[in-house]
């Protein structure tokens, strides 16, 4: 109650989006892909950080944070439980290709504990991890048109590195307790196309 009254709830929203928005482009530049809409929220110039970020962490010096794809090539059920699926709602919005990875954009919200996923997780229809993302970004506009979202930083962006095979792959919500998944859907169907 107090936190309403002060207006706290509105500030650590703001702040916890950033995080989010930050944390989405630093994966961007460890994964050199020069994904503008979220790189410019840090450097004016997008194409900068990618060629000086890469020799700096060839020497041990850059940015905090374990390697955004770290976990691709094992199974997810090693690591991971599937929830049912009505333990959580979210969407797939958009994706896109850039620098040889494929982008997707989406939302997400965790029914059983009122809260917003901690983290992104693409498999492939074997269960194979290929793909992870940044969940805590600001999405106002779900607030607004779901009634059941108590919360604004609900969207998630990811990276997925594609195989020249057919596969399907899956958006999966890491929901908070950090070990279940809510599979949001489809992201690519059929042959990659790089």
């Amino acid at each position: 109650m107090l936190m309403a009254m002060t207006g706290f709830t509105a500030v650590l929203d703001e702040s916890m989006g950033r995080r989010a928005l930050l944390e989405t482009a630093r994966m961007a530049i460890q994964l050199n892909v020069r994904d503008d809409e979220y790189i410019s929220g840090l450097f004016p110039d997008p194409a900068l950080p990618l060629k000086g970020y890469h020799f700096l962490w060839r020497q041990g010096l850059s940015l905090a944070g374990p390697d955004p794809l770290q976990n691709a090539g094992r199974l997810l059920m090693s690591s991971h439980s599937v929830a049912p699926p009505d333990s959580c709602m979210g969407a797939v919005d958009s994706q896109s290709a850039i620098g040889g990875m494929e982008i997707a954009t989406g939302w997400a919200w965790d029914r059983a504990t009122r809260r917003e996923p901690v983290g992104i997780l693409f498999a492939d229809s074997p269960g194979i991890i290929v793909g992870a993302g940044v969940a805590g970004l600001p999405r106002p506009d779900v607030r607004a048109a779901r009634p059941e979202v108590e919360a604004t930083n609900v969207g998630w962006h990811g990276f997925m590195r594609l195989a020249d095979r057919q596969l399907e792959l899956h958006a999966l919500a890491v929901l908070p307790d950090g070990r279940s998944v809510c599979d949001l859907g489809v992201v690519v169907s059929g042959a990659a196309a790089h």
